[in-house]
Parts: C-alpha cells; sequence; structure tokens
C-alpha cells in the first residue's frame, strides 16, 4: 500500500459506520481471485455482520440500543462450520469497534474495554496480535481512526496493552485462554472463540471427565459478571459438538444465535454456503464420510448423547395392548458391556412389541 493514502470525507463517514465498508477498504484476504484480494464480505458473513452492525450500535450506545440494554439478547452466539471465517470477522469487529469508540465517545481510551478468550491462551495471544498490527502498521486504519495509537512508552504485550491516553487501571484489550484471570470489574464487550475443542465433546461422549463444565461454569459466573453494563455485549463463536457445550448453554440462556449449515437448500437444490471455499462435492463427500459427525461439524445440528435417533419421551408406555391392535413383531435388543473398566456403561436389553 501506498504510504499516503486519501480518501473522501463521505468515504471515510461510510466506513466507520459500516463495518462491511471498513472490512473492504482496510483489509486484504488470501483468495486474491476474489475482490482482487479484497476482504469484501462473502454472501454466508452478511447475518453475522448485520449482527455486528446492531451489537457495535448497543455497546456505543446508538441507534436502537435502548431496545435491547439490559436485556440478555444483546448477547450474539454464532454457530458456523470450521473455516467460515468467524474468527477474522471478530478480529476485524475489535479493530472497528475500538475505532468507532474513538470518533464517538470524549473519554473513550479510559472507558472503553475490550477481552477476547479462546480455547487456549495461545489462540487468544494470536488473535490479539493481529489487531495490535492493524493499529501499528495500517495506513487505513490511521486515516479512518486516527485517535488509535499504541501507548509503547506502557505495556503493549499481546496478554494486554492500552492505546494512548488510557490512564486507568485497566488494560484497553485483553487476550486469555479459557478460565483465565479477567483483569478490572467491568468491560465493554467480549469475544469468546470456539471455548470447547472437538477432542474434549468426544471424551465427554464416552463418559470421561473432562473441563466442558467448568467451562461452562466459568463463562456464568466469571466472565458474564465483567459484562454487568446495561450495553455491555458478549460473542460466542462456536462450532456445536453436543448438547451441552457453551453455544447450547448460551441458547438456553435466551442469547440471540445464529446457525450457518455448510450445505444448503435452494428450491430443493443443495448448495455450498461459500463455493469459493468448499465446493458442494467435498462437502456432500464429507457427509456421506461420517453423517453424525458432518451433522453437527458442518450443520450445527446437535444430536443427543442418550441416542441419535430416539429419546426417552418418544416412547409412551401401556399397561396392555390398544383395544384393536394386533401384535406383529416382539424384538428383543441387548447392549452388552464387554468390559471391566469399572467406567463402562450398565448391560442394557429391551423388548419391544410392534403392533
Amino acid at each position: 500500500m501506498p504510504n499516503t493514502i486519501t480518501f473522501s470525507a463521505e468515504a471515510l463517514a461510510v466506513a466507520r459506520d459500516e463495518f462491511a465498508v471498513y472490512m473492504a477498504l482496510v483489509h486484504e484476504t488470501d483468495m486474491s481471485w476474489v475482490f482482487d484480494g479484497r476482504a469484501i464480505p462473502a454472501l454466508h458473513m452478511l447475518p453475522i455482520i448485520g449482527r455486528m452492525q446492531l451489537v457495535s450500535d448497543i455497546v456505543l450506545r446508538r441507534g436502537e440500543w435502548e431496545s435491547y440494554a439490559g436485556l440478555v439478547e444483546r448477547h450474539t452466539s454464532v454457530v458456523e462450520p470450521p473455516g467460515s471465517g468467524k474468527t477474522t470477522l471478530l478480529q476485524y469487529f475489535y479493530e472497528w469497534l475500538l475505532g468507532r469508540a474513538s470518533y464517538y465517545w470524549k473519554n473513550w481510551a479510559n472507558a472503553f474495554h475490550m477481552a477476547h478468550i479462546a480455547a487456549s491462551e495461545t489462540k487468544a495471544l494470536q488473535l490479539s496480535f493481529a489487531v495490535k498490527k492493524t493499529i501499528e502498521e495500517n495506513p487505513v486504519y490511521h486515516v479512518l481512526f486516527p485517535k488509535v495509537r499504541p501507548a509503547k512508552d506502557e505495556k503493549w504485550a499481546d496478554g494486554e496493552w492500552r492505546v494512548k491516553g488510557n490512564t486507568s487501571k485497566d488494560p484497553t484489550f485483553q487476550a486469555r485462554g479459557r478460565r483465565g484471570d479477567i483483569l478490572g470489574a467491568r468491560l465493554n464487550f467480549m469475544g469468546q472463540d470456539d471455548l470447547i475443542k472437538q477432542e474434549e465433546a468426544e471424551e465427554k461422549r464416552s463418559g470421561l471427565d473432562t473441563e466442558i463444565e467448568g467451562v461452562i461454569s466459568w463463562i456464568a459466573g466469571t466472565a458474564m459478571t465483567r459484562l454487568d453494563l446495561p450495553t455491555a455485549c458478549a460473542w460466542m463463536n462456536a462450532t456445536r459438538w453436543m448438547e451441552g457445550d457453551p453455544p447450547g448453554w448460551a441458547e438456553r440462556q435466551g442469547w440471540h444465535t445464529i446457525t450457518l449449515k455448510a450445505i444448503q437448500e435452494d428450491e430443493g437444490q443443495e448448495r455450498s454456503y461459500w463455493p469459493e471455499r468448499k465446493p458442494l462435492a467435498e462437502l456432500q463427500r464429507l457427509r456421506e464420510q461420517n453423517p453424525v459427525l458432518f451433522s453437527l461439524v458442518w450443520q450445527g445440528e446437535v444430536m443427543p448423547q442418550e441416542g441419535i435417533d430416539f429419546r426417552p419421551e418418544h416412547f409412551a408406555e401401556f399397561d396392555f395392548l390398544p383395544v384393536g391392535s394386533r401384535q406383529m413383531h416382539v424384538v428383543h435388543a441387548l447392549d452388552t458391556a464387554g468390559t471391566r473398566n469399572p467406567r463402562s456403561d450398565y448391560t442394557a436389553g429391551w423388548t419391544m412389541i410392534v403392533t
């Protein structure tokens, strides 16, 4: 990019207030054959970007923010397939939200605070590094938000950093692994990015002890307490693995949920959610190889741990055959526990009369 960049006042105003325009002006992608490599949002990203636009207004108390203040619906859970760009969007959103705060708030440097939480500290630090690099080195960002500058005379580490003018005790941005210490009493925005891993969900389904319950308890009992301002918002990115995972918890709490399916239907025809990245044939092949895993990971469709097809509440109990019914078949089934492992399930059996 050239060292000197000139935009019209109208273009700058649009980029400050429209997240999609900000992305296209400030960032490039690794897909040089699409939109000349500019970060113009793919179609599947538009519902998420629209929601981020609203969340920004809630946090900054603009637009229709009063309709959401203090309500649990201000928090957002996004369920998407792996590789859909949700973490990258969150990175861009941190940058843009901070920039908008610098433009619309008077005491923004002291009053505005964010945190990013990931499954591991390493992943959290990687995203923080990317946000810092935009603030430090991106000339278009400098034109858009000239007040946002790093306070390198203060702490400017990936784990936590401040912008110039922040003289408060709390960092502007902090990055933590799940269940880590979040500094300060209040945040304006918190991102929670893929907090559990596939192997943990598989271990949980096998009856092994995992940290999943502890992570959910930490979200509810620690992380969310940092968002006590009526306009403070949480954003959760996730892939669904099981009923008792963090996005399942968020949905039960009443968070606004966006679910993106990898294979979508349009007038009875299947199509890929992102054909430039994931051709339909590849997705169909993945579905054929492992339908259950595909439903979870790529479609966001959670199947219960206690049974893929049947649940106890699906069955009625009778003391006698209904009047007029005729016995057709008697079916016996056994699931034996052929192991000495004390953690194994019991041998189970059932008999069914088909009428």
